[in-house]
């Protein structure tokens, strides 16, 4: 048995990938395992840092089936071993185990990578938006990762009110004014500030606003920090 490792190996998602190739001597059509792993993991790679590409439910569902016959594969050769008094092909048979199974965990891996990587992504999103998915972001996902996130939404929740409502989300960083100068990107309307005072967010005009009230507005793009 021979075999050919693909393309030089690239990082993504902290996950080390490569698409494995061998020719088994007992099986003589050409094998290639990974290659469905790989393309989760680039998809991510392409992807816009901030954004979520579209779930790949069919690609995940194709490597969950080649992670399968990987397995069964590599069953039916451990009986083989077992029932084969002529240990002369022994030698290739535990090559051929070895590689599938090399194969199957790098699968697994990439499996893990793509959905954490999703995942970090998902909660990002929740600490810099709030706790409703833009619309343009729910389409791209699963459902199982729309529950993780409205799971996830809750328990961030509720440990902030057992901080008696202290809002973790704003402040990520030290402020180093308490009132910003901000620029209004959109037609918004009326904000109600926290202190009862509304204010008419209109388009072009400005505003000096504590830095509090106005930070997840910026990170929804209805306002613009005006350094001045």
């Amino acid at each position: 048995m021979r075999a050919l490792i693909g393309p030089k190996e690239n990082q993504a998602s902290q996950v080390y990938y490569r698409t494995l190739w061998w020719t088994d001597v007992q099986r003589p059509s050409l094998k290639m395992y990974g290659r469905r792993a790989t393309d989760l993991i680039r998809g991510l790679d392409r992807a816009a840092e901030n954004s979520i590409p579209p779930y790949n439910g069919e690609t995940v569902r194709a490597v969950c089936e080649e992670i399968k016959d990987i397995f069964e594969a590599n069953q039916q050769d451990t009986g083989r071993l077992q029932s084969q008094a002529d240990t002369s092909s022994h030698q290739n048979i535990l090559h051929s185990i070895h590689f599938r199974h090399i194969a199957m965990e790098r699968n697994k891996r990439c499996l893990v990578a793509y959905h954490y990587n999703r995942a970090e992504r998902l909660r990002s999103i929740r600490w810099n938006l709030g706790g409703i998915i833009p619309r343009e972001i729910r389409s791209t996902l699963s459902e199982k990762e729309v529950e993780w996130f409205n799971s996830y939404n809750t328990e961030l929740t509720n440990y902030m009110m057992e901080l008696d409502g202290l809002n973790l989300t704003v402040h990520q960083r030290p402020p180093k004014e308490h009132f910003i100068h901000v620029r209004v990107l959109l037609d918004y309307g009326d904000y109600e500030t926290e202190d009862g005072e509304t204010i008419h967010l209109k388009k072009y005009t400005r505003h000096v606003l504590p830095r509090t009230e106005c930070e997840h507005l910026i990170r929804q793009g209805v306002l613009e920090h005006v350094h001045v």
